[in-house]
């Protein structure tokens, strides 16, 4: 209702029974952390135009300025196209919201993806392009987008990729290529990418690798570590098919 300037942490998620279309009124200064996650039935989120503190474009819930994706409704269904100007999008965005189907282009200015953003769109079904300006990947963020298909590009930008970052995406195909400046690879952060194939190779400012990063990613053929050890979990190659090759080069310290 009109009057209501704060709508506090997790105050409407899971409440699908929820439906059609939120109208956010203009005395709304804060919205608290996932307040309107898992809304099934919600087909659309409307700021009205006076509020001073946020906005929405094609349903979704953005920052005033346009510059935070906040929220993508339970229920929108159809192609996503995620508005020019958006530079991060929050925390469990898009998560469950298996109405969206074809493909997925994050926008080129696009710096940071929060944990969970796209987990289990698994009505998505097609490419999944990453923009070159993204720097951080973080936890879960695509976690059972099985339909996601086509080569899996990581920017040269990105420093850090989360724990299941990619787990599940047994859709996408082609060489993976990690970039030079990943520092820290998450636990089971491409388990069950059984499409990836080629041979993989560990740059050298790799320091950590998490638990079974890369478990079940059958398709590689070999991993090769251009420095030395990093520090890792356990299974991080776990059930590969025969034949996996381990190299890693000469001088190179920490492998047994």
């Amino acid at each position: 209702p009109e009057g209501v300037t704060s709508i506090g942490d997790y105050a409407f998620s899971w409440c699908y029974g929820l439906t059609g279309d939120l109208v956010i009124p203009e005395g709304v200064t804060s919205i608290g952390d996932y307040a309107f996650s898992e809304c099934y039935g919600l087909t659309g989120i409307t700021v009205e135009s006076g509020n001073l503190y946020y906005s929405s474009v094609d349903g979704m819930l953005l920052s005033k300025d346009g510059t935070v994706l906040i929220q993508c409704p339970g229920g929108k269904t159809g192609s996503l196209v995620i508005p020019e100007g958006v530079t991060s999008i929050g925390d469990y965005a898009f998560s469950d919201c298996d109405g969206l189907t074809g493909d997925l282009v994050i926008p080129e200015g696009v710096t940071s993806i929060g944990d969970y953003a796209f987990s289990w769109c698994y009505g998505l079904d097609g490419t999944l392009t990453l923009p070159s300006t993204l720097a951080t990947i973080g936890n879960s963020v695509f976690y059972g987008c099985s339909g996601l298909t086509g080569n899996l590009v990581i920017p040269e930008g990105v420093t850090s990729i989360g724990d299941y970052a990619f787990s599940g995406c047994y859709g996408l195909t082609g060489d993976l290529v990690i970039p030079e400046g990943v520092t820290s690879i998450g636990n089971t952060a491409f388990s069950q990418c059984s499409g990836l194939t080629g041979d993989l190779v560990i740059p050298e400012g790799v320091t950590s690798i998490g638990s079974s990063a890369f478990s079940w990613c059958y398709g590689l053929a070999s991993v090769t570590f251009m420095g030395d050890a990093p520090t890792m979990g356990t299974e991080v190659f776990a059930y590969m098919f025969d034949g996996f090759v381990v190299y890693y080069m000469p001088g190179a310290s920490g492998f047994d």
